[in-house]
């Protein structure tokens, strides 16, 4: 089948190689060929993604079947975009916008039965009356943005690093362990595939620093996260494609939700960690959902998988990943060896280098990170 995919970043790389392996006849659109092989850019067409007319002529010209993207918000609005002028499997472009606004999403969410609702307000030059209190744009996606503050003037430099050409949303802070789900859509019906653990710097900044699959929490939480999150991406109007779920779980054991991402995890979430830790291939999940020849799969936990990010918050682990590679855990690093310097990250832009691991076991691999 002829599959068009959008971009041709690192998020999109495993969706080309795994194109390739299904035997796809694949084009793709960039303004450049990215960090995709070239012997996977075949049909290569180097037009701007934000060309959507020229991008839907050239579809309707090669006869694609089905369009599709991943790890970027931008990416699958134009993929959304594109699909639907073709008649394709997508989530609805208006929808996707919607979903993108995180007023939107809280209004339609925050009266699910079983989802702790979070109060919010926008701000509008007014200072909230208790703390602390989360602080971040009305869109975008990666940390980018958000920052906690505790009183009057640590509010007002949130809203200043918070500030752009978008709304500033306010919101209580709920404290507990952060997990994402890990989701696959397909004509409105919803999977969850896997939920990860997070590991962030905390405040103010929350940057993340590790993930790790399966998630360690209870049985019964991890059940009724199962349950919610259909209820969710059906209140917001999310029908087709991977989604990327943010989650916080108090010590109660109440459920709070963060955010919706309509896109499958970044930080080689989605492309690869649930790869590692499951049985399901969610990258040709992907594929198929676009191509509208998805089957439900049935999904086991096979091993233990994660990702670990050095920076100066994580310093304590410079030594781990020097000699990752002769672990028996070892998957894949990145960044320079050895790392001359460890940035102290405000954004997950920030961060140096990554180490990959799985496991048939947990590994002893602590969940609170030195600041």
């Amino acid at each position: 089948m002829k599959l068009a995919i959008i971009g041709t970043s690192i998020g999109q790389k495993a969706l080309y190689e795994k194109a390739a392996e299904l035997g796809h006849d694949v084009i793709s659109f960039a303004n450049s060929k990215g960090v995709v092989p070239a012997k996977l850019l075949a049909t290569f067409y180097p037009i701007s993604i934000l060309e959507i007319d020229r991008i839907v002529e050239v579809c309707r010209k090669e006869n694609v079947h089905g369009v599709v993207t991943n790890g970027s918000t931008l990416t699958a609005k134009v993929a959304a975009t594109v699909a639907a002028k073709l008649g394709l499997h997508c989530t609805n472009p208006a929808a996707l916008n919607c979903i993108l606004n995180k007023r939107f999403v809280r209004d339609h969410t925050n009266d699910i039965a079983g989802l702790q609702p979070v109060n919010y307000f926008m701000y509008a030059g007014v200072a909230p009356t208790r703390y602390p209190c989360v602080v971040k744009p009305i869109s975008g996606g990666g940390k980018k943005g958000v920052s906690l503050a505790q009183d009057h003037a640590s509010f007002d430099a949130a809203v200043n690093y918070a500030a752009g050409d978008v709304e500033v949303m306010v919101e209580d802070y709920v404290e507990g362990a952060e997990v994402s789900v890990e989701s696959i859509s397909f004509e409105g019906r919803h999977q969850v595939i896997q939920i990860t653990d997070k590991v962030s710097t905390g405040a103010p900044h929350f940057v993340e620093l590790a993930h790790h699959q399966p998630s360690r929490l209870p049985d019964e939480v991890k059940q009724k996260i199962r349950r919610l999150l259909p209820e969710i991406l059906n209140r917001i109007g999310f029908e087709n494609g991977p989604s990327h779920t943010e989650m916080k779980i108090t010590s109660g054991g109440e459920i709070a939700l963060v955010e919706v991402n309509p896109r499958g995890g970044g930080d080689e979430i989605s492309s690869t960690l649930v790869g590692l830790s499951t049985d399901y291939d969610y990258v040709k999940g992907m594929i198929d959902v676009a191509l509208g020849v998805f089957e439900r799969p049935v999904v086991h936990d096979v091993a233990f998988s994660g990702i670990c990010y050095v920076c100066a918050h994580s310093k304590a682990w410079l030594s781990v990943y020097e000699s990752a590679d002769t672990q028996p855990w070892f998957v894949r690093r990145s960044g320079p060896m050895p790392l001359s310097a460890l940035t102290t990250a405000i954004g997950n832009n920030d961060r140096d280098a990554f180490f990959i691991y799985r496991s048939p076991e947990p590994l002893n691999l602590q969940l609170e990170w030195p600041a």
